[in-house]
Protein backbone atom coordinates (compact mmCIF):
# COMPACT_ATOMS: atom_id res chain seq x y z
CA UNK A 1 0.00 0.00 0.00
CA UNK A 2 0.89 3.45 -0.80
CA UNK A 3 1.60 6.27 1.75
CA UNK A 4 -0.77 8.59 1.80
CA UNK A 5 1.31 11.84 0.93
CA UNK A 6 2.28 9.62 -2.07
CA UNK A 7 -1.28 9.20 -2.94
CA UNK A 8 -1.94 12.87 -2.38
CA UNK A 9 0.53 13.63 -4.62
CA UNK A 10 -0.61 11.76 -7.67
CA UNK A 11 -4.01 13.09 -7.28
CA UNK A 12 -2.67 16.80 -7.52
CA UNK A 13 -0.57 15.94 -10.87
CA UNK A 14 -3.83 14.02 -12.16
CA UNK A 15 -6.08 17.41 -11.51
CA UNK A 16 -2.71 19.47 -12.81
CA UNK A 17 -3.08 17.19 -16.05
CA UNK A 18 -6.66 18.09 -16.23
CA UNK A 19 -6.49 21.01 -16.17
CA UNK A 20 -3.80 21.74 -18.33
CA UNK A 21 -5.61 19.80 -21.17
CA UNK A 22 -9.01 20.89 -20.60
CA UNK A 23 -8.71 24.28 -22.10
CA UNK A 24 -7.30 23.03 -25.15
CA UNK A 25 -10.14 19.77 -25.37
CA UNK A 26 -13.04 22.93 -24.99
CA UNK A 27 -11.42 24.90 -27.37
CA UNK A 28 -11.05 22.02 -29.88
CA UNK A 29 -14.84 20.95 -29.20
CA UNK A 30 -16.15 24.59 -29.41
CA UNK A 31 -14.26 25.09 -32.73
CA UNK A 32 -15.60 21.77 -34.20
CA UNK A 33 -19.23 22.52 -32.96
CA UNK A 34 -19.16 25.96 -34.79
CA UNK A 35 -17.40 24.16 -38.12
CA UNK A 36 -20.45 21.50 -38.04
CA UNK A 37 -23.40 24.63 -37.10
CA UNK A 38 -21.42 26.45 -40.21
CA UNK A 39 -21.47 23.69 -42.50
CA UNK A 40 -25.13 22.78 -41.63
CA UNK A 41 -26.62 26.34 -42.16
CA UNK A 42 -24.70 26.28 -45.68
CA UNK A 43 -24.85 22.98 -46.66
CA UNK A 44 -28.08 21.17 -45.35
CA UNK A 45 -31.18 21.20 -47.40
CA UNK A 46 -34.74 19.66 -47.72
CA UNK A 47 -35.59 17.60 -50.87
CA UNK A 48 -39.34 17.45 -51.40
CA UNK A 49 -39.06 15.67 -54.32
CA UNK A 50 -40.43 11.87 -54.81
CA UNK A 51 -37.99 11.52 -57.10
CA UNK A 52 -35.25 11.31 -54.58
CA UNK A 53 -36.17 8.85 -52.68
CA UNK A 54 -35.73 6.81 -55.49
CA UNK A 55 -32.35 5.27 -56.74
CA UNK A 56 -30.98 7.45 -59.97
CA UNK A 57 -29.50 4.72 -61.97
CA UNK A 58 -33.08 3.76 -62.32
CA UNK A 59 -33.85 3.10 -65.96
CA UNK A 60 -37.85 4.45 -65.97
CA UNK A 61 -36.67 7.49 -63.44
CA UNK A 62 -34.26 8.42 -65.99
CA UNK A 63 -36.76 8.21 -69.17
CA UNK A 64 -38.91 10.45 -67.03
CA UNK A 65 -36.22 13.14 -66.87
CA UNK A 66 -35.75 13.16 -70.39
CA UNK A 67 -39.33 13.83 -71.18
CA UNK A 68 -40.06 16.07 -68.87
CA UNK A 69 -36.94 18.21 -70.31
CA UNK A 70 -38.15 18.11 -73.84
CA UNK A 71 -41.98 18.21 -73.32
CA UNK A 72 -42.13 20.12 -70.00
CA UNK A 73 -43.28 17.92 -66.56
CA UNK A 74 -46.00 18.58 -65.07
CA UNK A 75 -45.94 16.91 -61.45
CA UNK A 76 -48.85 18.19 -59.15
CA UNK A 77 -52.06 17.61 -56.83
CA UNK A 78 -54.97 15.26 -57.39
CA UNK A 79 -57.87 15.43 -56.03
CA UNK A 80 -60.62 12.75 -55.85
CA UNK A 81 -64.08 13.93 -54.75
CA UNK A 82 -66.52 10.58 -53.31
CA UNK A 83 -69.75 10.90 -52.38
CA UNK A 84 -72.69 8.44 -52.97
CA UNK A 85 -74.80 11.73 -54.13
CA UNK A 86 -73.10 12.69 -57.29
CA UNK A 87 -74.89 15.65 -57.41
CA UNK A 88 -73.20 16.46 -53.93
CA UNK A 89 -69.75 15.93 -55.50
CA UNK A 90 -70.05 17.65 -58.38
CA UNK A 91 -71.22 20.97 -55.98
CA UNK A 92 -68.18 20.49 -54.35
CA UNK A 93 -65.71 19.99 -56.92
CA UNK A 94 -67.18 23.25 -58.34
CA UNK A 95 -66.46 24.83 -55.25
CA UNK A 96 -62.89 23.56 -54.46
CA UNK A 97 -62.22 24.86 -58.33
CA UNK A 98 -63.74 28.00 -57.99
CA UNK A 99 -61.80 28.16 -54.05
CA UNK A 100 -58.47 26.78 -56.18
CA UNK A 101 -58.41 29.74 -58.89
CA UNK A 102 -58.51 32.26 -56.30
CA UNK A 103 -54.87 31.47 -55.37
CA UNK A 104 -53.14 32.11 -59.09
CA UNK A 105 -49.39 32.42 -58.24
CA UNK A 106 -49.81 28.85 -56.19
CA UNK A 107 -51.91 26.72 -58.54
CA UNK A 108 -50.57 28.29 -61.72
CA UNK A 109 -52.15 25.22 -63.89
CA UNK A 110 -55.51 24.17 -62.65
CA UNK A 111 -57.56 21.34 -64.94
CA UNK A 112 -60.87 20.65 -63.25
CA UNK A 113 -63.61 18.75 -65.10
CA UNK A 114 -66.02 16.04 -64.15
CA UNK A 115 -65.91 13.69 -67.18
CA UNK A 116 -68.23 10.65 -66.90
CA UNK A 117 -66.20 8.68 -69.64
CA UNK A 118 -63.36 8.48 -67.81
CA UNK A 119 -65.09 6.58 -65.35
CA UNK A 120 -67.26 4.08 -67.60
CA UNK A 121 -64.78 0.83 -66.15
CA UNK A 122 -66.33 1.62 -62.91
CA UNK A 123 -69.75 2.37 -64.04
CA UNK A 124 -71.45 -1.33 -62.47
CA UNK A 125 -70.54 0.81 -58.53
CA UNK A 126 -73.02 3.63 -59.60
CA UNK A 127 -75.91 1.66 -60.65
CA UNK A 128 -78.71 0.71 -58.63
CA UNK A 129 -79.63 -2.95 -56.96
CA UNK A 130 -82.65 -3.52 -59.60
CA UNK A 131 -80.01 -2.47 -62.20
CA UNK A 132 -77.47 -4.67 -61.07
CA UNK A 133 -80.33 -7.81 -60.70
CA UNK A 134 -81.49 -7.13 -63.94
CA UNK A 135 -77.93 -7.48 -65.64
CA UNK A 136 -76.99 -10.48 -63.22
CA UNK A 137 -79.64 -12.44 -64.59
CA UNK A 138 -79.00 -11.24 -68.46
CA UNK A 139 -75.77 -12.79 -68.02
CA UNK A 140 -76.78 -15.74 -66.18
CA UNK A 141 -79.36 -16.29 -69.55
CA UNK A 142 -76.15 -16.66 -72.03
CA UNK A 143 -74.39 -18.63 -70.10
CA UNK A 144 -73.29 -21.16 -72.87
CA UNK A 145 -72.24 -18.02 -74.42
CA UNK A 146 -69.94 -16.71 -71.66
CA UNK A 147 -68.75 -20.36 -71.26
CA UNK A 148 -67.91 -20.84 -74.59
CA UNK A 149 -66.02 -17.60 -75.11
CA UNK A 150 -63.73 -18.06 -72.16
CA UNK A 151 -62.97 -21.66 -73.42
CA UNK A 152 -61.78 -20.44 -76.38
CA UNK A 153 -61.71 -16.74 -76.98
CA UNK A 154 -61.05 -16.33 -80.10
CA UNK A 155 -63.38 -13.93 -83.26
CA UNK A 156 -64.42 -17.32 -84.53
CA UNK A 157 -65.76 -18.69 -81.36
CA UNK A 158 -67.86 -15.62 -81.02
CA UNK A 159 -68.95 -15.59 -84.66
CA UNK A 160 -70.33 -19.75 -83.92
CA UNK A 161 -71.53 -19.09 -80.40
CA UNK A 162 -73.85 -16.07 -81.40
CA UNK A 163 -74.97 -18.02 -84.63
CA UNK A 164 -75.96 -20.81 -82.34
CA UNK A 165 -77.66 -18.25 -80.14
CA UNK A 166 -80.34 -16.33 -82.75
CA UNK A 167 -80.51 -19.94 -84.70
CA UNK A 168 -82.27 -21.46 -80.81
CA UNK A 169 -83.89 -17.78 -80.30
CA UNK A 170 -85.35 -18.34 -84.56
CA UNK A 171 -86.46 -22.28 -83.70
CA UNK A 172 -87.85 -21.01 -80.43
CA UNK A 173 -90.04 -18.36 -81.50
CA UNK A 174 -90.65 -20.61 -84.82
CA UNK A 175 -92.82 -23.14 -82.83
CA UNK A 176 -94.04 -20.33 -80.76
CA UNK A 177 -95.73 -18.39 -82.89
CA UNK A 178 -96.94 -21.73 -84.61
CA UNK A 179 -98.87 -22.82 -81.12
CA UNK A 180 -100.72 -19.40 -80.63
Amino acid sequence: MLPENTINRRIQVFLKAIEFFAWPIIVVSLSLAGVAVYYTLHNLTISTSRDDLVSGDKHLLNLTHRMDQAFGGRDGLVVVVENRQPEVAIKFADALAAELRGYPQRFTDLFYRVNPESFRRWALLYLDTNDLIKLKDNLAGQKNLLTGLAADPGLMTFYNLVNEQMTRAMIGNLFTGFLT
